[in-house]
């Protein structure tokens, strides 16, 4: 192999695969040998020899044998070991020092082979596992390689060698195989190479002399002396080659070639036999992948390319170079983190001192060697940052900078660009006054070095800027992507490199620093540890020493730390360590501890660690800091990616043409300067760069100041303004500018002011105030250029957005120029149209004649732009002056006034100019305006002109005038863009400082800008900027105004004087809202009239006048309808807006175009030539006239009240609920409006007004004679008679004809009224003279319809406002129902014919009743009081009759349609049939409402017969449902007053009210059907109805039969009430008295069977043909008589109830059959009417049939049988039985007297009998008839003689016959057996009674034991049976037993035989003897008889 053969591992990256397994081969085994066997031989002068040749034979073999790569890395250490140490001790032989310590001597050629040799043989025997360990412990090592560097200085074999071994010692690298696992292993070993070798001054040394040798003939460079052979070679092939190219790859294959003549040529041919049969066996493929990578990274370029362009002139080998310069780099940057410390801090201060050598690396051909030189730059700059301004003043001195900068922005090499950008970053970053930067700044425009600025990039925006550079250098190069792409990925590779090498460096310096605090802490501390042992030593060996001599006593701290005195200095003291202890000092307490105590030492020691510790890292953090500042901070990657890229912008004009200018440049200076280095040699000449500027003349042409272009600074945006750097500075270089060029050159003084109004704009708050703005201020007035003139304003504009800068403009001087810019809007060139008439096509007039606009109508656009062309402007211009007066009169200079010969005019505009263009008009000559009295059409003969001698005024005084006339240079906007300007400045200075404090209160006084602004000369022309036919000017005017006015009541109630109300109104733009508002701010704030006149003439008046309505307060006044003024108060000015700029009717306001076209039209007339005349003379102002009342036609037959025109407002069709704010106010206006309606019209009156003006108002003779007119004049000579007479006699100017102008004032207004037309068109009809002016005849219709349409709907929409208030005009309203009614010739009233419109009339007044009536109750009963009772009575009547044939019909003749069945009949196109059925309607409700109150009943007295034949009518009108039901409510409120009830029944109104009770139906009520079915909705709403219907009709009928109880009671009517019982039976004719009638009506509509009711279908039906007979009998008007009230219905009959009995209201079958108290109300009062009616029983009959069969019938047995029942399920029901009644009836005695009528044996002696049963347990029984004194009767009816029938009876019972219960016959009760009762259980009964004390008492009172005895005995007058004489024994029996009671019946006994004793009686004997017999069945208690 050739010994100078490239190692493989120059790169970082170990070898890629391992070497084969090989054994060790033989020839390496006999070098091993050789080695080892030879010995140095001292034989005199040589000191060493031994056999060269077969050594050298041996080495060349081996290197033949073993790659590079190295041996087997699992070579045994022993032959390792065995082959280092010998070659080691040859070459420490041949490199050790002589004696004396002399350097050895030099190298022969074969010395020099030798040594070369076996350096390739350590360099392939070193990287195994042992190998580096081997080699680093053999002594004298790095004394050997040490020798070998310097040996390397004159051999180039033994110096890449060397530092080849050097580099594998550094970097370690082995196969991945082996280092796998062990990676930390293998770095330790690194770090222990490093450690050894770099520990070695010597080699350190050596290896930079190396180096510096290598690179000494780039410092000093002399030209080579050419022989024939270079002759022959390319010139220049090492010169300046380029790295990668053809002639670099020539340059290394020279060195190589170089190498191998350094060997024999028999060696070589040995060696290189050997090596081919050693390549024979190795894998020929990996080797030349490898060789194939290895040259990829070499070669970065292509062979054609010179695109680094390093300027190279080395004659050494670049492989030493490269090699140095890869040790290097891997000791310090890739490698560093093995390196120890001390060693990286020596190597970089060694480097730091030989800086220029890394200066030199860079022109090197070798990309590797730049690469690593930069990688070192990184290194020593991040890491010693004292040597970095060095470095960079050296690489500015040779060139190194210009070359690399142009490399870095010219080279089509990626990755020489970004080697080269990276280091000019490094040279470059730091202090921007450096002379680096101001290199920089004179090669490339001072605004590249914005881009330093910027943020460090993201990584994909890095990418994304190299994409578009490569793209760029590909186009323009033509390069191939396949170098593209490997230049990024070597670029990508360096950039890591870099990136390590930094983060390293960083990390490193802060680790060694904080190493170095570390032990400098523990060297403090092991100082005070060994100081403390040898104090305490010494205390130890002088015990006398005291406790407490010398030493401290040792405190605790409060945190447990020690805690000393602070150590003092001493002389007992070096390096922080005790060296003996101090000596006593006799004045120092013994107290006081010596500082250099072991605890204190130590404490000390811990603080300093910690400082140092602080010290360390803030000294980290800056050092970082540095590092960011120096290499991150600028962002050159940007900078140089611009200087690729074209730039158009205001400080930067960058492009290709730039770019080449450039590069011929610095092309250019390299040139000079390498031709220099030539010449004298490297190093020996600096480069003067102080000196060298970039000249670019493509540039030349462009204006700069301060570093911007003028030009591209006005195109560029605002972003770019926004980004300068420093403002301040520039706009100081632009004032200046501007103030040089303002006379000089107009156009760039343009330039200068347009940036200054641009960087104003944008940076105002940087910049901050601009005191100097009076010389814009002036520029502006004496500016020619009418470009100027708008810049200079555009710029003031800007300048003023700074609140100081405006305070400096608040001047009489600003605001006077200010103000005439803005009256420049007159001069505005006019357009043909505008929007309003675009949008309505509406012919505007011109001094009354049909033509063009009028001037102050034209409109313009005033958008800043581009005027058009010159001629045809001015030709515009023209044609519009020459319609203008001539205005201006002229004179040469001199005094002032001038001779009035030396006047000349007046001239228009036009002349003017052309005077100034001859030169006749300068500056100086003196210009004055015309005076003109009166207006353009005040008369026929022209304007009375003169010059006002007081205005003489230079032209320069005429600011307008001068800008107009003597204006030079195109205009870039309209006069109305101008003057917007202006406007813009002026709202600015307006609204500049408020006008009131926090707590809205006006400051005093008023702000500057207000004052200035609001002095009459300046505030009329801007007032008359609304006369400018720019819609712009206009808003921005009305905005200065309304700002001007704020919170300033002086100034604002004079605006009128302006003319500013005029002005406003005339615009007719569409947006109409800020002049709207300035409108609203002022008008009702003025004070050009009296309080006491306003109220009179209608005139806006002062604020104090509050007491008028709004309208007449206003200064609008004359000029709007009062509804738009009132609209604008209530709503605002944008609402006002709205409507006045649109087409809007409704009952607010009503407004249209053709309004407005007629108020704009009259307000030219009024203006006359007005604007023509601003046209000349901008600045002139008003002459205030007050203008005539504008008249509108549309708005004659309106009726305005309160806010509403009244025509719209009771249009609800059109505007259903309009909302009304003041509904009571606007009640009262429209009453007022009623009462003048119905009194005689004014003259001139309209609405309340007539009537407070009726006294003073001028008639129309005399307000012709005010006016000087004559009947049959025209608008036009009215407005001109008012406009003259108006001007002369204004209070402002002629105080003492105000009452004159008051009179023409009035006469103005009635003349133009909308009746003073028709009367003073009827006169000309007539020819009538005569002043009077007649009567009408009556109100007018339709006025009147509208006034009681407006208050019938306040009183309908609000009843709770109007609540509280009283209606007071019931009178008027009376009298207008009272005439709409048509009387007849009986004097009936008749409804109103349709025509005739009185029928609406009636409407509206018949529903205001209603509304009035129902909005409180005072209302109804003040129209009772006033007799409404009988006007409502006469209308309802009248409605009436006009029904056909209303005895027959139901009202289907009044049917409605479906559109207004429900609808109210007030709008007007209902019908006439719709309005007659409202009137219908609404009377009867109205009626009904009366009727409620006492008051209204009585009314209705005198026709109460009418009356009630009306209501029967109407009850009858089915199909007028609402009428039935009013009818019906009607009814029920006169039943209150009994002879109002009694002629309702006279009437037969029960006839109509009971067939509503059958059209009932509960399913309707519900929400949903019940049988889930849909039901029409119409026939839902229907039933309801009849629902309805039938509920009030069951009140009507409880009321009119005086069922109803409590507060709806009513005087009973019997007949009425039997009628009904018989119609409805008595069951339901009784629920008649509920108040809810639901249960009435659900029975009476379904079939029905219970003990309270009993009805069904066939019952319906028989009722409904009854009572429909009946009213079809009938007559409509026919009273009964009152005896024989509904005679028809009684006696009526169902034939279901044939057979049924109902006692009380309840049907006894079905009680008894169903015994329940549950549908019964009272159940006592059931019970006592079924006693009732069996006594009725016992009383009637004839007298043959007894009491006995009288009674004994089968309605008394169901009416006993119910009772029972009744009984037996309700307790409470025995109160019928015992207690007494209200009417005094008891039923006890009746059940007492059954028992003595009812045979014994009967069934209804035995049902009584039960009944006694059932209440004896009672006590309230026993009680009652103690109380009523019934037991007499009772005992005599039980002991009562036996009639015949009672024997046959008891016979029948003896012989065991069953006793049957006859049938109850037609009462359809079945058949019953009663099986309890009878007369042994009335004995039972009486029994009971008697074991009562007071019965017994109550017997023994009456007598009842002598009755008792006397049934026991048998006595014929008492009963025979047995029954009653064992009930007559035991009752005695019982009382005997009670102690009480026996005691007092012995003393009433006859005798004592009744009380045996111990023997019997004989009488009782023959008792016994006499019962037992009847006794022996068993069927008596005989024993009880025998112990009786």
């Amino acid at each position: 192999a050739p010994p100078v053969e490239r190692p493989s591992d120059v790169s970082d990256a170990p070898p890629a695969a391992a070497a084969p397994e090989m054994k060790i081969p033989a020839s390496m085994s006999e070098a091993i040998q050789l080695w080892s066997a030879a010995q140095p031989q001292q034989n005199g002068a040589d000191m060493f020899s031994w056999d060269d040749e077969e050594l050298l034979l041996a080495a060349t073999e081996f290197n033949a044998n073993v790659p590079t790569s190295g041996v087997n890395p699992q070579l045994d250490k022993l032959y390792v070991k065995g082959s280092l140490s010998p070659i080691c001790d040859i070459l420490y032989t041949l490199t050790r020092k002589q004696r004396g310590g002399k350097p050895p001597p030099p190298l022969t050629d074969r010395q020099a082979e030798l040594v070369a040799a076996l350096l390739q043989a350590i360099y392939r025997i070193i990287p195994c596992a042992k190998g580096y360990k081997m080699l680093i412990e053999i002594p004298h090592v790095c004394d050997i390689f040490g020798q070998l560097l310097v040996f390397g200085q004159t051999d180039d074999t033994i110096a890449f060698w060397a530092t080849a071994i050097l580099r594998r010692l550094m970097r370690c690298p082995l196969p991945d195989s082996i280092v796998a696992g062990k990676e930390q292993e293998f770095k330790e070993q690194e770090y222990e190479n490093k450690k050894c070798m770099l520990g070695s001054r010597v080699l350190r040394e050596a290896l930079l002399d190396l180096l510096d040798s290598a690179l000494s003939d780039l410092r000093t460079y002399a030209p080579p002396k050419k022989n024939e052979d270079e002759d022959k070679q390319e010139p220049d092939e090492d010169d300046a080659a380029p790295l990668g190219s053809e002639a670099s790859r020539k340059s290394e294959s020279k060195s190589k070639k170089a190498g191998e003549k350094l060997l024999s040529p028999q060696a070589l041919a040995a060696a290189q036999a050997r090596s081919d049969r050693e390549q024979a066996r190795r894998d020929s493929e990996v080797e030349a992948q490898r060789a194939k990578e290895r040259e990829r990274e070499l070669d970065l370029t292509d062979e054609d390319d010179d695109p680094r362009g390093t300027g190279s002139i080395s004659t050494t080998s670049d492989l030493v170079l490269m090699s140095l310069s890869e040790l290097l780099e891997a000791i310090l940057c890739s490698r560093a983190e093995t390196t120890p410390p001390e060693h990286q801090h020596n190597m970089l201060k060694l480097l730091a001192e030989r800086h220029e050598i890394l200066l030199c690396l860079l022109r090197t051909s070798c990309a590797l060697t730049i690469e690593n030189a930069a990688l070192l730059l990184t290194a020593l700059v991040t890491r010693e940052p004292k040597v970095a301004d060095a470095i960079a003043d050296a690489a500015m001195s040779e060139a190194v900078v210009l070359r690399h900068f142009y490399n870095g922005v010219f080279s089509p090499s990626g990755d020489q660009r970004f080697i080269s950008r990276y280091l000019v970053q490094i040279w470059m970053s730091g202090d921007h006054s450096g002379s680096a930067k101001r290199l920089l700044k004179h090669m490339v425009p001072t605004a590249f070095l914005t881009y330093l600025n910027m943020p460090k990039l993201t990584e994909p925006e890095d990418e994304n800027l190299n994409s578009i550079e490569e793209e760029h250098f590909r186009l323009s190069t033509q390069a191939s992507d396949a170098n593209s792409l490997a230049s990024s990925a070597n670029t990508k590779r360096l950039k890591e490199r870099l990136k390590l090498t930094l983060t390293y460096s960083v990390a490193q310096q802060a680790a060694e620093e904080a190493e170095a605090a570390r032990r400098e802490a523990r060297e403090k501390e092991e100082a005070a540890r060994r100081g403390a042992a040898a104090r305490a030593a010494r205390a130890a060996a002088n015990p006398h020493t005291p406790v407490k001599g010398g030493y401290p006593q040792v405190g605790v701290g409060p945190n447990g730390a020690p805690q000393t005195p602070p150590p003092g200095p001493g002389p007992h003291q070096a390096g922080g360590m005790s060296l003996a202890p101090p000596p006593l000092d006799p004045n120092q307490p013994q107290s006081e501890a010596p500082p250099e105590s072991p605890v204190n030492q130590a404490a000390i020691a811990a603080q300093l660690a910690a400082k140092r510790q602080r010290d360390l890292r803030k000294r980290t953090r800056e050092a970082a800091a540095e590092v960011r500042r120096r290499l991150g901070e600028e962002n050159f990657r940007v900078l140089f990616f611009q200087l690729t890229q074209d730039q158009n912008l205001a400080d930067l004009v960058w492009n290709a043409r730039t770019r080449q200018e450039l590069r011929s440049a610095l092309e250019t200076e390299l040139a000079s300067f390498e031709r220099q280095q030539h010449l004298r040699g490297v190093g020996r000449v600096a480069w003067n760069h102080e000196q060298f500027h970039v000249r670019y003349e493509s540039m030349s042409g462009e204006i700069s100041v301060g570093g911007v272009y003028l030009r591209l600074f006005i195109e560029s945006g605002d972003s770019f303004v926004a980004s300068l750097p420093n403002p301040q500075r520039l706009f100081e270089l632009l004032v200046r500018r501007m103030l040089v060029e303002a006379d000089r050159n107009p156009a760039l003084c343009n330039t200068a002011v347009r940036c200054l109004e641009k960087l104003y704009r944008v940076h105002h708050r940087k910049i901050g105030v601009f005191e100097d703005m009076d010389v814009v201020i002036a520029i502006l007035s004496r500016a020619r250029d009418r470009e100027l003139q708008a810049r200079a304003l555009q710029l003031l504009l800007s300048l003023g957005k700074y609140d100081e800068n405006a305070e400096c403009m608040l001047g009489d001087a600003a605001a006077e120029v200010l103000v005439a810019a803005a009256s420049m809007c007159h001069r505005n060139p006019p357009t043909i149209g505008n929007d309003l008439s675009r949008s309505t096509n509406l012919l505007m007039l011109k001094n009354g004649q049909a033509g063009a606009p009028t001037p102050h109508m034209r409109h313009a656009s005033s958008t800043p732009g581009t005027a058009p062309a010159e001629k045809a402007h001015v030709e515009e211009e023209g044609i519009v002056d020459a319609d203008c007066p001539n205005m201006w009169y002229i004179a040469p200079p001199g005094r002032i006034p001038p001779p009035a010969r030396s006047e000349q005019g007046p001239y228009r505009i036009p002349r003017m100019k052309e005077l100034s263009d001859t030169g006749e008009l300068h500056d100086f000559c003196l210009c004055a305006p015309a005076v003109t009295a009166g207006t353009y059409d005040d008369s026929e003969g022209g304007l009375d002109k003169g010059v006002d001698t007081g205005l003489w005024r230079p032209l320069t005084n005429h600011p307008t005038l001068r800008w107009v006339v003597r204006g030079t240079g195109p205009e870039i906007m309209r006069p109305g863009g101008f003057s917007l300007l202006a406007l813009q400045m002026l709202y600015r200075l307006a609204t500049l400082h408020r006008g009131v404090d926090l707590r809205g209160v006006p400051f005093h006084p008023i702000p500057r800008a207000k004052q200035l602004l609001c002095r009459p000369s300046l505030l009329a022309p801007l007032a008359q900027c609304l006369l400018a036919n720019d819609v712009d000017v206009v808003d921005t005017t009305a905005q200065v105004l309304t700002a001007l006015v704020a919170h300033n009541p002086d100034v604002c109630a004079r605006m009128y004087r302006t003319g500013v109300f005029f002005f406003a109104m005339a615009h007719y733009g569409q947006g109409f809202v800020h002049v709207a508002k300035l409108v609203h701010a002022m008008h009702l704030r003025q004070q050009n009239r009296g309080v006491e006149d306003a109220a009179r003439v209608g005139y806006g008046v002062g604020g104090k006048s509050d007491k008028l309505p709004v309208h007449k307060r206003s200064a609008l006044a004359p000029l709007l309808p009062p509804a738009l003024i009132l609209y604008m108060y209530n709503y605002g000015y944008r609402k006002f807006a709205e409507a006045f700029c649109g087409d809007v009717e409704t009952p607010e306001v009503i407004w249209g175009p053709k309004m407005r076209e007629r108020l704009i039209d009259l307000l030219g007339q009024h203006l006359g030539d007005f604007p023509l005349r601003l046209r000349q003379h901008p600045m002139l102002q008003y002459d205030y006239t007050p203008c005539p009342t504008v008249v509108y036609p549309q708005l004659e037959e309106e009726m305005f009240c309160h806010n509403y025109y009244l025509r719209l407002l009771c249009d609800e069709r059109r505007f259903p609920d309009w909302p009304i704010m003041e509904p009571v106010k606007l009640l009262y206006a429209a009453l007022e409006f009623h009462r003048d309606e119905m009194k005689a019209p004014l003259d001139g009156g309209n609405g309340p007004a007539g009537t407070a003006q009726r006294d003073t108002a001028l008639g129309f003779d005399e307000a012709l004679d005010v006016l000087k007119l004559k009947i049959g004049f025209d608008e036009k000579e009215l407005r001109k008679a008012y406009r003259s007479l108006a001007r002369k006699y204004h209070p402002d100017r002629n105080p003492q004809g105000r009452e004159m102008f008051e009179a023409i004032q009035a006469a103005y207004e009635l003349l133009t009224s909308p009746r003073a037309k028709k009367v003073l068109a009827q006169r000309a009809k007539n020819s009538a003279q005569s002043g009077a002016v007649g009567d009408d005849d009556g109100p007018d219709i339709d006025r009147l319809r509208l006034i009681l349409h407006t208050q019938m709907m306040v009183y309908r929409r609000f009843p709770e406002d109007t609540a509280d208030y009283k209606y007071p005009a019931y009178p008027l309203l009376l009298r207008n129902l009272r005439e709409s009614l048509a009387p007849n010739t009986q004097n009936e009233y008749r409804c109103p014919p349709a025509e005739s419109g009185q029928l609406g009339v009636l409407l509206r007044g018949i529903k205001l009743c209603y509304f009035t009536c129902l909005s409180t109750p005072g209302n109804a009963k003040e129209l009772i009081r006033q007799g409404g009772a009988a006007v409502l009575f006469d209308v309802l009547h009248a409605m009436i009759d006009s029904l056909v044939e209303p005895t027959r019909d139901d009202g289907a003749e009044w049917v409605l349609p479906k559109a207004e069945r429900d609808v109210d009949a007030t709008y007007s196109d209902s019908s006439e049939k719709a309005q007659k059925v409202d009137i219908l309607r609404t009377t009867l409700k109205t009626l009904a409402g009366l009727s409620f109150f006492p008051e209204g009943r009585d009314s209705f007295l005198p026709m109460q017969e009418l009356l009630a034949q009306d209501l029967y009518i109407l009850a009858g009108l089915s199909r007028l449902p609402k009428c039935v039901q009013y009818a019906l409510e009607f009814v029920d409120h006169m039943c209150a007053h009994g002879e109002l009830q009694l002629s309702l029944c006279r009437a037969g109104l029960p006839w109509r009210c009971v067939p509503l009770l059958l059209r009932y139906d509960a399913a309707a009520d519900k929400p949903e059907s019940p049988t889930g079915e849909d039901v029409p909705e119409h026939d839902r709403e229907t039933q309801l109805t009849s629902n309805t219907h039938a509920r009030l009709a069951a009140k009507a009928l409880g009321r009119l039969g005086g069922y109803m109880l409590n507060e709806l009671a009513t005087a009973p009517q019997p007949q009425v009430q039997a009628a009904l019982a018989d119609l409805l039976t008595p069951p339901l004719a009784r629920l008649l008295r509920n108040k809810r009638a639901d249960v009435l009506l659900a029975a009476l509509n379904k079939d029905v069977e219970s003990a309270t009711k009993i009805w069904n279908g066939q019952m319906r039906a028989e009722l409904v043909e009854k009572v429909g007979g009946v009213v079809a009998d009938r007559p409509a008007r026919h009273m009964d008589a009152a005896d024989v009230l509904l005679a028809e219905g009684q006696g009526f009959r169902y034939s279901s109830l044939e057979g049924e009995l109902c006692i009380g209201g309840i049907y006894i079958r079905l009680f008894v059959a169903n015994a329940s108290t549950r549908d019964i109300e009272d159940s006592v009062a059931f019970g006592v009417s079924l006693l009732e009616f069996v006594q009725a029983a016992l009383t009637e009959g004839g007298e043959d049939d007894g009491a006995a069969g009288r009674a004994e019938t089968p309605s008394v047995f169901a009416a006993l049988s119910a009772l029972k029942e009744l009984l037996l399920v309700d307790d409470h029901t025995i109160l019928s039985v015992t207690a007494r009644t209200p009417e005094g009836f008891i039923g006890l005695p009746v059940l007492v007297q059954l028992l003595s009528t009812f045979a014994l044996k009967s069934q209804h002696f035995q049902l009584t009998s039960s009944i006694f049963g059932h209440l004896s347990p009672k006590e309230e029984f026993s009680a009652a008839l103690c109380e009523h004194r019934l037991l007499r009767s009772l005992v005599v009816a039980l002991t009562r003689a036996r009639t015949e029938d009672d024997e046959i009876s008891d016979q029948r019972r003896r012989q065991g016959h069953t006793r049957e219960v006859s049938s109850v016959g037609d009462l359809g009760m079945s058949a019953m057996q009663v099986k309890v009762g009878g007369e042994e259980h009335c004995w039972d009964v009486m029994e009971a009674l008697c074991s009562s004390t007071s019965v017994g008492r109550e017997m023994i009172r009456i007598g009842g034991v002598p009755l008792f005895c006397g049934a026991l005995v048998g006595h014929p007058k008492f009963s025979p049976s047995m029954a009653a004489r064992v009930g007559a024994m035991r009752c005695m029996v019982k009382m005997s037993k009670n102690t009480v009671v026996g005691v007092e019946a012995a003393t009433v006994t006859p005798n004592q035989t009744f009380y045996p004793d111990n023997q019997p009686n004989p009488r009782t004997l023959a008792l016994t003897r006499t019962l037992t017999p009847r006794c022996s069945r068993g069927s008596c208690p005989t024993a009880s008889l025998t112990l009786c």
